[in-house]
């Protein structure tokens, strides 16, 4: 059997726990990020060709215009999701659903799903590497 799942606004958001940049974004968070990597002590990330991901105490993460940010939501955990988003079925079933290593943040607008256990603390060279090309 084969449940369609859609995402809905969240009543009340969850707490962010990860900012996302994508493509020209996640450029810009990168740059943020360099320009002052002592600020961001504490905080630890992964990154790749056209995304940055860094997680953290709500309070310590970086803003730039057009990141987007996650959260946990008690029922699962494992799984950061949009702070504003909620699938259509249950979280603790959706959660169910997914199979792969966990934690894992998951993306919906762009079908996407992040690992999340790669995550390493941030550092300057870290951040270098990771600058997408943009």
């Amino acid at each position: 059997m084969k449940i369609k799942v859609e995402w809905r606004p969240r009543t009340e958001p969850l707490a962010a726990r990860a900012v996302v940049g994508f493509g020209a974004v996640a450029a810009r968070l990168v740059a943020r990020l360099l320009a002052d990597v002592e600020a961001w002590a504490g905080l630890e990330g992964l990154g790749g060709a056209e995304v940055i991901v860094v997680l953290g105490p709500s309070e310590q993460l970086p803003w730039v215009d057009g990141v987007r940010y996650y959260g946990r939501d008690p029922a699962a955990p494992e799984l950061y999701l949009p702070t504003t988003l909620a699938p259509t079925v249950p979280v603790e079933l959706y959660a169910q659903t997914i199979v792969g290593p966990r934690p894992l943040l998951i993306e919906p607008r762009e079908g996407r799903a992040f690992p999340l256990s790669g995550a390493l603390p941030l550092s300057a060279n870290r951040l270098s590497a990771w600058r997408p090309r943009s």
